[in-house]
């Protein structure tokens, strides 16, 4: 008896809101912001897709300036292994990896240099390829250039950013010693 009541109570409320009049009015039109009403910066949409990143420590660098280039990092991956029972498990291996530099690159500090230029839209402070050297931990964001359409996994990732998050001191030139 007592689930008829509720499914009575519960019918009743349900249909409720059908029986309550519409007294809402048509809500009021936006107008127009007013022409002196600065208008929001948006970013440029970049022909690259996004890839991930990958952080590393920076073993050897052949960067062209901004036009391209590779760059060699030393990255910590987890691999699959089995032991000598047959049993697999995961360790850490150390492997150079190379990337491919976009034409159009850009190198960015994590943290702030000593004379840091001038601030605009990205993240971090400005950077040249000439403070790139071995030794510093990176992180490298990769995309991927393709027409819209196309197949991007048959696409290789180029690093569209380097991003400083370390510094090292600057490799020194070896200068021969003098024999005495």
């Amino acid at each position: 008896m007592t689930r008829l009541r509720l499914a009575a109570a519960a019918l009743a409320l349900a249909a409720l809101p059908g029986f309550a009049e519409d007294a809402k009015t048509d809500a009021p039109k936006s107008s127009p912001p007013p022409p002196d009403r600065p208008k929001i910066a948006t970013a440029q949409s970049s022909p690259y897709h996004p890839a991930g990143t990958v952080v590393g420590k920076v073993k050897s660098v052949s960067a062209g300036g901004n036009s391209g280039g590779t760059i060699s990092l030393a990255s910590e991956v987890i691999e699959p292994s089995r032991s000598s029972r047959g049993r697999s498990y995961m360790k850490r291996v150390d492997k150079d990896i190379d990337f491919e530099l976009a034409e159009d690159v850009k190198f960015r500090f994590g943290f702030r240099p000593k004379s840091p230029a001038p601030p605009d839209n990205l993240q971090g402070y400005k950077a040249e390829a000439s403070d790139v050297h071995a030794g510093q931990i990176v992180k490298l964001t990769l995309g991927k250039k393709a027409p819209p359409g196309a197949n991007l996994s048959a696409v290789k990732p180029v690093v569209t950013m380097v991003t400083i998050e370390t510094d090292a001191p600057a490799p020194r030139e070896s200068a021969p010693k003098k024999k005495s």
